[in-house]
């Protein structure tokens, strides 16, 4: 059984597991960065999904795994508080983008809310900011396999890595319908205790 976790934020990833929890794959969303003049000329940099690469870079990956026994898992797309219209549009845009990618390449697949598999996941990880939660338990789940940080330890963007391999987690639990599996694979990571 292969579990594919997709983030389908701009900046998110997809991760592959088999069903001890090993990563298979991982890749993150491509993107096109853009230049955009502001008034005035100041120039920023805008970013933009990449659909073609995206589906190519799919189905690459999932052509070397021809089992049958294998099930994408899509985060629901949602609107977060203090997000802004442009950012909330972009997820929606990316979650329709990986679904229909998806469904084209004929995988089966199902949708999970981030509540659900959150909850189920971070139990054991202190609160705070949910994308650095993710990064923690991804951290102590997979190491060196999920790399996060970026060249000089830079972590952004990389945290939709993290929550594409919890999602596959999730995914995979929920497909075997053994959740005791989970839980041991889970208490195999080390707690981190506040101080």
């Amino acid at each position: 059984m292969i579990s594919i976790g997709i983030d389908n934020g701009l900046f998110g990833a997809v991760v592959a597991i088999d069903s001890s929890y090993k990563i298979l794959f991982y890749f993150d969303t491509p993107i096109v960065n853009l230049t955009k003049t502001k008034k005035g000329g100041k120039k920023s940099i805008g970013h933009e999904f990449a659909p073609a690469t995206m589906c190519e870079t799919l189905k690459g990956f999932v052509a070397q795994y021809p089992t049958d026994r294998k099930k994408i898992w899509l985060e629901v797309a949602q609107a977060m508080p203090q997000q802004g219209l442009s950012s909330t549009f972009k997820t929606g845009r990316g979650a329709g983008l990986w679904e229909g990618i998806v469904v084209g390449l004929g995988l089966s697949y199902d949708v999970v809310h981030a509540k659900t598999w959150t909850k189920a996941l971070l139990k054991d990880v202190p609160a705070g900011d949910p994308k650095e939660r993710s990064m923690i338990k991804a951290q102590r789940l997979f190491g060196a396999d999920l790399p996060l940080t970026k060249p000089g330890g830079r972590v952004l963007s990389l945290d939709g890595r993290a929550d594409a391999a919890l999602i596959a987690c999730y995914g995979m639990a929920q497909s075997r319908g053994d959740w005791d599996d989970i839980v041991k694979v889970m208490k195999k990571t080390p707690v981190l205790k506040k101080h």
